[in-house]
């Protein structure tokens, strides 16, 4: 599954969960909702991949590697 896919499937579960929550009264459900959701949230940027694992470098790395002596 790419991490397109895996954000988009999150973003729907979180959508779905909140939905669910607007028609719930029972405090115990709607605190495990909320826990899934925060769950669901914390792990929606670790599908994202870093610019690093993919190989860029930032700047300072990029102008670091190459000294400059005049």
């Amino acid at each position: 599954m790419s991490n397109a896919q895996r954000c988009a499937e999150l973003d729907g579960k979180i959508e779905h969960h909140k939905r669910i929550s607007s028609y719930v009264t029972d405090q115990l459900t709607l605190d495990g909702i909320a826990g899934l959701i925060k769950q669901m949230t914390a792990e929606r940027p670790r599908a994202i991949p870093s610019k690093s694992s993919e190989g860029f470098r930032s700047i300072d790395q990029s102008v670091a590697a190459f000294p400059i002596t005049l």
